[in-house]
């Protein structure tokens, strides 16, 4: 359901300019690295270390998590964001 709904209906969501509000992702160190896990497939997932320059997570070669201070997830067509996220 929530795969259908981030890979799919988000998207018609965007097209049709309904305003929906994006989920934060979730996000921890392990091992050092950044993890982060979305609850809605197909939004894309980024990390900041100042809070204004963005980078995309893809989460094959995670940054280092010491030097990670911000993420959010975006919609699918990138108009909005969920709100930002300290990771400490």
């Amino acid at each position: 359901m929530a795969n259908a709904l981030g890979q799919r209906e988000l998207l018609k969501l965007d097209a049709a300019s309904i305003e929906y509000r994006v989920p934060p992702p979730g996000a921890k160190a392990i091992g050092g690295q950044l993890q982060m896990n979305s609850s809605f497939p197909g939004l894309q997932l980024e990390y900041s270390t100042d809070g204004s320059t963005w980078l995309v997570w893809d989460g094959t070669n995670p940054p280092a998590a010491a030097t990670i201070g911000f993420v959010r997830s975006t919609s699918a067509d990138g108009s909005r964001s969920s709100r930002v996220t300290r990771v400490e």
